[in-house]
């Protein structure tokens, strides 16, 4: 605290009539300044006055309902001045609201503020206490003290910062790592060094651009952007929003990811100097105009000047060197291929063996013959004992296709869930039942799948298995998951 101000707190002049009061529990803001010593409050929308550690006496109005980035703005070079604001002002409100009002607009708010007793005494005592006269040009000096300030000067605390806290939070200073993802990152690797590359190329008749790589120690890392056209976007949301509050099965679940314009799965192969990365990781994030923004969304769209009138999916892949050091850049290429896509057949019933069912997808007529169909109990031996009890009945469907599929073209799937684990009602028995077990030997992460392996045979016979439960299931509903690829692999050359 500077000595004019400790001279005026030793006058005991109470300034809450001026709009200015004190509080015994100056709870910071997420704006107020680091170092700040607040001086009074508003009494409204969290506006206070403070002095800044650093800047001697000079005064400042914090208002954290503001829209621009400038929550803090200087009043006056000196806690005498800001006396002199108010003599003059008479409502230090009408003070940190100057800078938003030409003069005459200032002037007019002057002219029909209304002064009442308790001000009038407190102004007065201000100006005999202290010796001072109001501040002749108080509009005038206000803008040229916030025209000519610099605010990069001021510091503020790790709350500012944070998007949870302060919606309007910048952006932290764009880097990119290889130990890290498009949320951050860990450790103290350092950033990779920016190549901008700006290519634009077509791919599975969507947009692509891949506006810059990173070069770091441990290899190379590549943003992709796919660009998204918002009338796909609507009518995917129209479709699917009214149930977006509803639990959907395991094909509508695969209907919707397979329908979502935002989601497109790709491998991409980047060739360096002539020598092939294989990719190590990567990590994703979409952007939807209108919708709340993630700070890493608007950070992507913003640094890569991206038209965010359009719906954007982002991909950051990781490629380590081949060479296992870093080399220096002569040639990049790219490679892009898409994943196969899971595409949802329809549902169907088997009652036993002999039953022919037609599974039409367009391009992929098969017809299903069941050959065994029957109730199993998974056998207890091959679990590891714990104290909970897991479903063990389930059926086994054995079936013919025609024509023979190719390796991993289809799979049959359960379309219910599986029963949930229970504790179990008695001790422990010499065996127990184990949810990896049963997921390694019915199925996959995803459900229960037709057991493929091996290059098709004349009349290869498959297996499916459903999905486990308690009790012996009295309905079984399957469906057909067709695996294809689309679109041919492109190459583009980068550098």
């Amino acid at each position: 605290m500077g000595k004019y101000y400790n001279k005026f707190l030793g006058k005991n002049i109470d300034l809450a009539p001026l709009g200015i009061e004190r509080r015994r529990d100056n709870v910071p803001y997420f704006c107020t300044p680091r170092g700040g010593s607040i001086i009074g409050w508003a009494g409204v929308d969290g506006i206070h006055y403070c002095l800044i550690r650093g800047f001697g006496e000079m005064v400042f109005a914090v208002n954290p309902t503001e829209v621009t980035p400038n929550y803090v703005r200087p009043l006056a070079r000196s806690f005498e001045d800001f006396l002199r604001l108010l003599l003059a002002g008479k409502d230090a409100n009408i003070l940190q609201q100057a800078w938003q009002w030409s003069a005459q607009d200032f002037y007019q708010a002057l002219k029909g503020s209304i002064s009442d007793q308790s001000v009038c005494d407190t102004l007065k005592r201000i100006a005999e206490t202290m010796h001072l006269t109001s501040m002749e040009k108080p509009w005038e000096y206000m803008k040229e003290l916030q025209d000519s300030f610099d605010y990069s000067k001021i510091k503020y605390t790790e709350a500012f910062y944070d998007p949870d806290v302060n919606k309007n939070a910048p952006l932290e200073e764009w880097a990119v790592y290889y130990d890290g993802s498009i949320y951050g990152h860990s450790g103290r690797t350092k950033a990779g060094i920016e190549i901008p590359v700006e290519k634009e190329f077509s791919f599975a008749d969507r947009t692509w651009l891949v506006p810059a790589v990173y070069s770091c120690a441990k290899g190379l890392v590549v943003d992709f952007c796919m660009q998204v056209d918002m009338e796909k976007f609507r009518h995917f949301w129209n479709q699917w929003s009214s149930r977006c509050c509803q639990r959907l099965n395991r094909r509508e679940q695969l209907q919707v990811e397979l329908e979502n314009p935002l989601q497109f799965h790709f491998d991409p192969q980047v060739t360096v100097n002539g020598k092939v990365l294989q990719r190590r990781n990567s990590s994703g994030i979409c952007y939807i105009p209108g919708d709340p923004s993630e700070p890493e969304v608007r950070g992507i769209v913003e640094h890569y000047h991206l038209d965010s009138s359009f719906a954007w999916s982002f991909s950051r892949v990781c490629f380590p060197w081949a060479t296992g050091r870093r080399p220096e850049i002569k040639s990049l290429e790219l490679t892009m291929t898409q994943e196969p896509v899971r595409v949802p057949g329809e549902v169907f019933e088997v009652s036993g063996p002999g039953e022919q069912i037609d599974l039409n997808i367009p391009g992929n007529p098969f017809t299903l013959t069941v050959k065994g169909y029957e109730p199993q109990v998974l056998d207890a031996s091959m679990l590891s004992p714990d104290n909970m009890e897991y479903p063990t009945c389930y059926t086994r469907m054995t079936y013919t296709l025609s024509p023979n599929p190719e390796a991993g073209q289809l799979d049959i799937q359960d379309l219910s869930e599986c029963d949930q684990p229970r504790p179990k009602e008695t001790e422990p028995t010499e065996f127990g039942y184990c949810n990896a077990a049963l997921i390694a030997i019915i199925g996959g992460a995803d459900g229960p799948v037709a057991m493929m392996v091996g290059a098709p045979q004349p009349d290869q016979e498959f297996a499916a298995y459903s999905a486990p439960h308690f009790e012996p299931a009295e309905r079984i509903r399957w469906y057909p998951v067709f695996h294809r690829t689309e679109y041919d692999p492109v190459e583009i050359t980068l550098l």
